[in-house]
């Protein structure tokens, strides 16, 4: 049995790890060392789990998952798992592929980093039974990364993973038809969750949040595909609540639903923020019993900012156009922020026509369509079209090419961008309104903005 220990500090600045760009879990051990605060060193265990045994390990040599969490828990060995030692990095052997739960995982009490070999190369399987991971308060600055989790099922929240602990960070993993009473594959109460590179697909929850629900503050969902959720009463793919802060950056909601209101994203009462991002075929009131607005947005409360996002062909029921719609139970709470210079394209404003004036553009710069005349975007399918989850796709000649606004931006959702300037924007004078952005998560003629695939997220771009 191999023990490696590697120093690295005590404390994670979770944003500083988010926002670097050129991050790859796959080494993960060494961007958090350049990445987290200065600090008194701590020795980290890497623990290898080397059986695709769904329970507990019964062989000297054999370390599974469950037993791997116990190590790291309670920093002793456990059959063939290494005692964990502070922030323990759970890594997986070659040979293990698939894992289907026997039994409930141990709660995750102590700090770890569960790191797999990629979304495609490694399955944990609920088996419709068990809720594979729970981070509890104590384990602040946990990481999972680079795996996909399926069929966990809860009773209350969270179907694959609850999080009340803070700073916890989900990169580059896949949520697949996992399903509770609410946020169908992700819960969490703790503050600054970051969810990034993820595929959060065919989630469902019986009543609220088909695939993540939020409270707490500080949170950011960046480059994430929400695709084919479901929920029962509000927010096919996420409900937020009172005092969530949210950001939303480069990531697309398609194809969700909710027989209520909010086909992807149901807003009552946060501070919300979402910039570069693709809404499309999303449908609330999918019963049609006609208790459900907003298609694509149901706004009840709180500040909602948009910049530079494409809301296209959401419905509310069967063929009622409905992509952003402000509840009336708002009342004196404050209003959606669709301040000028926002760049959306909107291809009905229905259900928002004071705050979302027609026009091509109109007065602020936005694509808008109005009852009646609809705008076409022109999307694609979602597939697989570069990058590390599913995307859609806009013709050359839509009304969201070159017209939007993304400053400062390095890639869209798929990593690709401009080389030659090493940004975002691909333009195509004389036709932008703004900077040359294309309006939503993705940048057509976008290529790899480095040779080594760094930006795409590529594991092949990190030398040993």
């Amino acid at each position: 049995m191999e023990i490696r220990r590697i120093a690295v500090p005590m404390k994670a600045t979770v944003w500083s790890l988010a926002r670097c760009r050129r991050f790859s879990s796959a080494r993960v051990v060494f961007a958090v060392a350049l990445t987290l605060s200065l600090g008194a060193p701590l020795e980290a265990t890497v623990i290898t789990v080397n059986s695709a045994d769904g329970g507990p390990a019964d062989q000297v040599a054999e370390c599974t998952l469950h037993s791997a969490l116990l190590a790291a828990n309670h920093d002793s060995a456990d059959f063939g798992c290494p005692a964990g030692n502070g922030l323990d990095i759970i890594e997986f052997a070659p040979a293990v592929s698939y894992i289907l739960l026997e039994e409930a995982l141990p709660l995750i009490t102590e700090v770890v980093h569960i790191v797999g070999p990629g979304r495609e190369s490694l399955t944990i399987d609920g088996d419709d039974l068990f809720r594979p991971f729970f981070f509890v308060s104590t384990a602040d600055g946990s990481l999972v990364a680079d795996l996909e989790i399926a069929r966990g099922a809860a009773s209350d929240f969270g179907g694959c993973l609850f999080g009340h602990a803070d700073d916890l960070t989900i990169q580059g993993v896949g949520f697949d038809s996992c399903t509770a009473m609410g946020g169908g594959a992700i819960a969490t109460t703790g503050d600054r969750m970051i969810l990034e590179r993820s595929y959060l697909h065919q989630n469902q929850a019986d009543e609220i949040s088909g695939a993540v629900l939020l409270s707490g503050t500080g949170h950011l969902i960046d480059r994430s595909t929400f695709h084919g959720n479901r929920a029962g009463i509000r927010g096919g793919a996420i409900q937020t609540g009172a005092d969530v802060e949210l950001t939303i950056t480069r990531s697309t909601f398609f194809g969700n639903e909710s027989e209520g209101s909010g086909g992807a994203l149901y807003v009552g009462g946060v501070n919300l923020s979402v910039t570069s991002s693709t809404f499309a075929k999303n449908v609330a009131d999918s019963d049609e019993s006609g208790s459900g607005v907003g298609g694509g947005i149901a706004h009840e409360a709180g500040v909602l900012a948009l910049e530079n996002a494409l809301i296209a062909e959401n419905f509310r029921g069967a063929g009622v156009r409905s992509d952003i719609e402000l509840l009336t139970s708002r009342g004196s709470l404050p209003a959606p922020d669709f301040q000028p210079g926002a760049r959306l394209f909107v291809s009905d404003n229905t259900g928002a026509e004071s705050e979302l004036p027609e026009g091509t553009p109109n007065a602020f710069g936005s694509m808008i369509g109005a009852s009646g005349a609809p705008l076409d975007s022109q999307l694609s399918a979602i597939g697989a079209y570069g990058g590390p989850t599913p995307t859609v796709l806009s013709a050359s000649s839509s009304f969201v090419i070159d017209k939007g606004t993304c400053p400062g931006e390095v890639a869209d959702q798929r990593g690709l961008g401009n080389p030659a300037s090493g940004l975002r924007v691909v333009d195509r004078p004389p036709f932008d309104i703004d900077d040359g952005c294309d309006i939503g998560a993705v940048e057509m003629g976008a290529e790899e903005l480095f040779v080594d695939g760094f930006e795409s997220g590529g594991l092949d771009a990190w030398s040993p």
